[in-house]
Parts: C-alpha cells; sequence; structure tokens
C-alpha cells in the first residue's frame, strides 16, 4: 500500500548526504531529514496522543518545518490537515469542527491559531504543538507542546510508517455551495498517482532545485512537494511570495522548476521587465515551470518565454477533489522549438476559433476524461440511467475517474454523493468537450464560484454578507476578467431608495434624491468585519436601484449584470444580444 512517507525512507537510502531542504539559511541533509521526522512522529504519539485515523491540523508557513510535519504526521497512520492561513479565526474554528480534529501544530508565524484550543465552536481541538527554530526555555503551557523539545527527547526513534484505517493521507478544505467548507479526503494512493503524473509530464528529477513559491495548504503546492519528494529533487523555501524576491531567490540559488498560478507569473514577468539589466539570459537556470488556476493571456505567455527562456511551460486543468491535477498541456518548450500555444486557440483543425473554449490539454495515464451530457444546464438521466449518459462526444459535464479521485468529502455523505456517479466518475462543476484527439475544452461553469488568484470563492457567501447591509436590498456576485488574478470578484448591488452612490451607477437614482451615502470602501470593510477573508471581499462593485434581472425560473441572470457592468467601466452601450449569445454557449 502506497505512503508518502516511503519516498523519504527511499531517497535515505539513495542518496542520504544530499542536501534535502534548504530554508532560512538552514540546510538538512535527507537523513537528517527522516531523522527529525521519525522522532517527531514518535514524540506526537506518545505526548499528543496521535493515534492511526486522527486527524491533526497544519498552521504552518510553507517552510521544510511544513514538510517534516506532514510527513511526520502521516508516519503515525493520523490525516494530516493543513488550514488556509489566510482564514480568519472564525473560518477555521469551523474546519477544525468539521473534521474533529485533536491536535494543532503552529509555527511562531502563525500563532494566532493557538486560540483556537479549547475555541467553543472546535471543543474537539485539545492539544498544539509549537514549531519554534529552538526549543524553549520556560516551561509550556497546559495541553501545548514545543516541536524541538519533543524531537530532542526522541532522537534516535527508529522510522516507523503507519497507515490510517482507510489509507487515508490527508484532508485538503474546500469550500461548498453554502461557502461553508468541505474537507477532501485524499488518500496516500492518490497522491502516489499525481506525484507519478506530475514527475512523468512535467519532468521532475533528482538534479531539480524546486522553489516552494505557492502554498502548500493549497493542494497544487502540496501535490508538486510530494512529487518531487519522490523525484529526490532538494526542496527550496522562500516565505511569502513577491516578485522581486522570487526573482532573486531564483537566480541567486540555481532554481530549475516552480510552480504559479497565473497572476505569479504575470507578476514576475512585470519584475523582471521592470528590473535594470535583465536579459533573457538571467533565469536561464528555470527548465520547468507548472502553471494551474486559470488562463494566461498572450502578453503574459511571450514575456514568461523571454524571461525564464530554457523553460518548459506546462499549463494543468485540476480541482481539489482530484487531487490537483486532471489534466496537462505543454504551453511552449524551447528544447523542441515549440512556438508558444495561445489557450486560447485551438490546435486541432484550422476550422478551430477562440469560441471553441480553453484548451487545458489531455489526461495523462491512469486518469480519465468524460462527459456527462447535459442540457440547458440540466442533466439528461438519474440514477440508473447515469452510465448511458457518460461518453467523450458532444458536450456536457466534465467528469474524471481514477485513483487521483478523492476518497469523499469528510464526514459529508450528502454533499459525497452529489459529485460523485456510479462507476467511480467525478462530477468536475466544469461544462466542456473532448476533441478527436483527446484535448479537453472548457466552456463554462456549473457552480457559481470565482477562481480569483488560485482561491476559489463562492458568490452565495459574499451575497449574504452583502445583504446584512441595511442599505443593500439585494446582491449578486461574480467573476469579471482579470489579467493578474484570472477573475476579480464583483458585484451589482440593489440599494434602498433612501441611500446615495457615488460609484458605477447602472441605473438612475429615484425622483426623491437619496440623502444617505454608501461608499464602496464602507463595504469592504463591513465584509472583512463580517469575516470573509481578504480574497473574498468585491473589488468591483456596481450599483442600482431596480430589481436585479431573473430569468423564467425566478433565478437572476448574471450574466446580464456582468454585460452592463463591463459596459459601464468601459463607458460604452452592452450588445444588445449578446447574453442570447452567450447563454446559448454556457
Amino acid at each position: 500500500m502506497a505512503h508518502i512517507c516511503q519516498y523519504l525512507t527511499a531517497a535515505a537510502g539513495r542518496t542520504p548526504e544530499k542536501v534535502l531542504t534548504v530554508c532560512d539559511g538552514r540546510q538538512l541533509t535527507t537523513n537528517q531529514v527522516l531523522s527529525r521526522v521519525a522522532a517527531f512522529a514518535a514524540a506526537i504519539r506518545e505526548h499528543a496522543a496521535v493515534q492511526p485515523g486522527d486527524v491533526v491540523v497544519l498552521a504552518i508557513n510553507s517552510t521544510d518545518r511544513f514538510l517534516e510535519s506532514l510527513l511526520a504526521v502521516t508516519a503515525t497512520g493520523a490525516i494530516a490537515a493543513p488550514i488556509n492561513l489566510r482564514w480568519s479565526i472564525t473560518e477555521a474554528a469551523n474546519a477544525i469542527h468539521l473534521c474533529q480534529a485533536t491536535t494543532i501544530l503552529v509555527d511562531t508565524a502563525n500563532q494566532q491559531f493557538l486560540q483556537l484550543v479549547g475555541h467553543p465552536s472546535c471543543s474537539c481541538l485539545q492539544r498544539a504543538v509549537l514549531l519554534a527554530e529552538q526549543p524553549a526555555t520556560a516551561a509550556t503551557a497546559n495541553n501545548q507542546y514545543d516541536s524541538e523539545q519533543l524531537i530532542n527527547h526522541h532522537k534516535g526513534a527508529p522510522v516507523r510508517l503507519q497507515q490510517s484505517p482507510n489509507g487515508a493521507a490527508l484532508i485538503c478544505f474546500s469550500s461548498g455551495t453554502t461557502g461553508q467548507p468541505k474537507g477532501v479526503l485524499i488518500s496516500h494512493e492518490a497522491l502516489h498517482w499525481q506525484a507519478m503524473a506530475k514527475t512523468r509530464v512535467v519532468g521532475y528529477n533528482a538534479n531539480d532545485v524546486y522553489l516552494h513559491a505557492a502554498p502548500l495548504f493549497h493542494i497544487g503546492g502540496l501535490s508538486s512537494a510530494v512529487a518531487v519528494l519522490m523525484a529526490g529533487g532538494t526542496h527550496l523555501f522562500m516565505g511569502r511570495f513577491t516578485a522581486g524576491n522570487t526573482l532573486d531567490v531564483i537566480q541567486s540559488n540555481r532554481v530549475t522548476a516552480f510552480i504559479a498560478v497565473p497572476a505569479m507569473i504575470a507578476d514576475l514577468a512585470a519584475a523582471a521587465e521592470a528590473a535594470t539589466g535583465t536579459g533573457t539570459t538571467r533565469f536561464s537556470s528555470v527548465q520547468r515551470v507548472l502553471v494551474g488556476a486559470g488562463a494566461m493571456s498572450r502578453e503574459v505567455e511571450h514575456k514568461v518565454q523571454a524571461v525564464f527562456p530554457n523553460t518548459a511551460v506546462h499549463t494543468a486543468y485540476g480541482m481539489t477533489e482530484a487531487c490537483s491535477s486532471m489534466t496537462f498541456r505543454l504551453l511552449f518548450d524551447p528544447k523542441h522549438s515549440m512556438k508558444p500555444l495561445s489557450l486560447l486557440t485551438n490546435q486541432a483543425g484550422p476550422e478551430a476559433s477562440p469560441s471553441s473554449g480553453v484548451n487545458v490539454g489531455s489526461p495523462p495515464t491512469g486518469i480519465e476524461m468524460s462527459v456527462l451530457t447535459s442540457s440547458g444546464g440540466q442533466l439528461l438521466c438519474h440514477g440508473d440511467e447515469v452510465a448511458s449518459c457518460i461518453d467523450r462526444s458532444g458536450e456536457g459535464e466534465l467528469l474524471s475517474r481514477g485513483p487521483h479521485v478523492m476518497m469523499q468529502y469528510w464526514r459529508q455523505p450528502a454533499e459525497t454523493a452529489s459529485v460523485m456517479l456510479p462507476g467511480g466518475w467525478l462530477r468536475t462543476g466544469d461544462i466542456g468537450v473532448i476533441d478527436p484527439q483527446g484535448q479537453v475544452w472548457l466552456k463554462g461553469r456549473v457552480k457559481d464560484v470565482i477562481r480569483t488568484g488560485g482561491e476559489s470563492v463562492h458568490a452565495v457567501e459574499v451575497e449574504k454578507a452583502l445583504v446584512q447591509i441595511p442599505a443593500i436590498q439585494a446582491a449578486a456576485v461574480f467573476g469579471l476578467p482579470d489579467e493578474r488574478f484570472g477573475e476579480q470578484v464583483s458585484a451589482v448591488i440593489v440599494l434602498n431608495e433612501t441611500y446615495s452612490w457615488t460609484g458605477i451607477l447602472l441605473s438612475p437614482p429615484p425622483l426623491s434624491r437619496p440623502t444617505a451615502p454608501l461608499t464602496s470602501s464602507f463595504i469592504k470593510k463591513f465584509c472583512q468585519e463580517a469575516k470573509l477573508s481578504s480574497f473574498k471581499v468585491p473589488r468591483a462593485i456596481a450599483a442600482q436601484y431596480k430589481p436585479l434581472p431573473l430569468n423564467a425560473s425566478g433565478k437572476v441572470t448574471k450574466l446580464k449584470l456582468k454585460e452592463a457592468m463591463v459596459a459601464a467601466m468601459q463607458h460604452k452601450p452592452a450588445p444588445p444580444s449578446a447574453e442570447a449569445l452567450a447563454s446559448s454557449k454556457l
């Protein structure tokens, strides 16, 4: 049975003295990391009473301590549950209550999460381990332990790998349709298959210096870390991402590989272009980059090729429930003199056009993709009829099947049943087609989800926060294109007639002039105080006094609002037939 810690033990057998991790001037060999992991695992078994099947929360920055903690927790047979470090205390408490974690590992940069121990919203959490750089000199609080003290106490402990009862390795949190967290249960086997796919397609190897530029609490960064561990490469940790700092780290450490979202890639290209004396060979060490969570503009594609001239750039389409990537596409590769391929052009034939959708490539060996027949967003089949509606022809909801698929939503059987079809097929929530060459094309979304800067934001959660403001009668939230973040959270609000608005106005004010002012800055501050994470707060807001437009089913027609808002932002009238045209394609 697969176990992600076996990649570490195997690497220690091959290259025990090779530098495995580099972080903040600290270098550890493979043997040193293995020794620390074995000692930490023994310590949390004994002192924190961690047992196979328990859930242990990780509130740790993307450092070598995160990797050690992930491996130590899974070595005990427990399930690691990294939380989003951008979450509020309330959001984190909800996630911990959902997974019923008993222990939390917290580094010094995230000590605010220590208050979750004994928190009334997650009374299950009873113990904490603080990951400090040096052993504590003073006594720790009740039910709180010091990681370095524990590791020193258990130095020399033998490697002992245990499995959870069902082979689960981790819980990655994803948001549900109400915006509440869902715990995606991922197995060791799924991580193994994902690591093999990434290693085979992207080409990670033992000579790589892999820069952890993406957060490890997301499945993309985490699964890539496991892939590099499998390949035997060196892990370089740099702390919080900034474009200028990242370029300096790449140059000084001769980085060969990293992953990023389009916003990060755009920032890196812009920073390199702005740097004095930057030439196309400055970052020649980079050989492979994997880009996920959205498409890059053609301008950014060309800039990336200039900044990283020796780099093969792959894009990936994936989701947390699929343990990250389901399809890959090679965008350009200088070793094969490939010209940049736009994500918005179909290479299958001359008759294709950008209206064909977004080409996200094809699945690797072991991962299947198919389509569930749909019409107007409604499934044509239910129950036992599902199997006959799944094939690779026509347009519909994209499905995926294979060992990479999640086990379940943790303690949420109804939600699990809603996305898992007979035969092991996972519903992606995306509309698309698969062409004769096996290339997958995205056409739209079934779910009302905004993907911004690598984060997923559910519109309904933001809408619920907005309508708590007395001045707002109704709200519609959606994503608008954004060059840096892929999409930006945007909103149209319906104002109470007694309030005025100084921003974008989509309908004229009432005859009786409103007197009480409402501003976008007030709304943004209110959303933050309503416990929304910063990435969920609307960046663009328009207002109107007339009701939101509804379709025949009584649902808000957000396409019409998007068109009106974009037209108002560009100071031009919206095309009258665009709504019908767009709705026929989604």
